[in-house]
């Protein structure tokens, strides 16, 4: 058994298993399914075992492995087994599509899809096409380094398919000592939004601030605000996430530039007497 070079769009280190019992380079090792007649018929509704058949399938078409660098990087790896059966016409049969072997929601997504993505020339017996059980396996993330516990699957924002979004933050005060020297500002808080929608409180910390008084509200409406959480292949992720605070006196702010891992910044505006 050897493993092929990475599929396109797998170059951070996701490879599938190649087997010598598929012929041209087909990537699936088959399960066996209970014995079968040689008068099979392509209308059976029981899949067949590869090593039943006369005529294995080959693979057509190879689907391609959606994993990103991002999740190499925040320790999302492991080795998944997918789990489906091949249809008379060479297609992976909606509905059988299983995962026997697992690492999280977020890698049997990705294993699933890529699964899907197959076509063979379909297998056959006494000349006529039948249904086939067969596996996947795949690895993701082969030799990747070793993440701190705290930083395991989270995830960046460049990562997922849908950002994280403040959706109630809850009544903000600006501080009263600045709205009375008339003092603007800007305080960037960051922060992991859990898979709830809530900010985990050990991960809040004030990475910048203008004011000491400006973090503080920042970091007050973090601990206590609801988020949307980030979503990827189709489930709630952990993110790293930051987000700016704005204090602007009686008039709009000017416009800023959404800085590396950030959300749309709050904006506290107050009106002196």
């Amino acid at each position: 058994m050897r493993s092929p070079p990475p599929l396109s769009g797998c170059g951070s280190g996701a490879r599938m298993s190649a087997s010598r019992i598929f012929p041209a380079g087909a990537l699936l090792v088959v399960l066996h399914a209970p014995g079968v007649t040689a008068q099979a018929t392509a209308d059976s509704t029981r899949p067949r075992s590869l090593a039943d058949v006369d005529e294995r399938p080959v693979v057509i078409h190879q689907g391609v492995v959606q994993y990103r660098q991002c999740l190499r990087d925040a320790g999302v790896r492991g080795h998944e087994v997918v789990e489906f059966v091949i249809d008379t016409a060479g297609h992976v049969e909606d509905g059988t599509l299983a995962v026997r072997q697992g690492q999280g929601p977020i890698l049997d997504s990705l294993a699933v899809a890529t699964a899907r993505g197959f076509v063979f020339r379909p297998a056959r017996m006494g000349g006529v096409p039948v249904r086939v059980l067969a596996s996947l396996p795949i690895n993701f993330g082969d030799g990747a380094p070793v993440v701190p516990t705290a930083d395991s699957g989270v995830l960046s924002l460049e990562c997922v398919d849908r950002a994280p979004e403040l959706k109630s933050p809850g009544p903000i005060r600006y501080p009263e000592e600045m709205v009375a020297g008339r003092v603007r500002g800007e305080a960037v808080v960051e922060f992991i939004v859990d898979t709830g929608g809530r900010a985990e409180p050990s991960s809040i910390r004030v990475v910048q601030s203008t004011r000491a008084t400006f973090g503080s509200v920042g970091r007050e409406v973090v601990g206590r605000a609801r988020f949307t959480p980030a979503r990827l292949a189709g489930g709630a992720v952990r993110c790293r996430v930051r987000l700016p605070f704005v204090f602007e006196i009686a008039r709009n702010p000017p416009t800023r530039v959404r800085g590396p891992e950030e959300l749309m910044a709050v904006v506290i505006t107050a009106w002196p007497s």
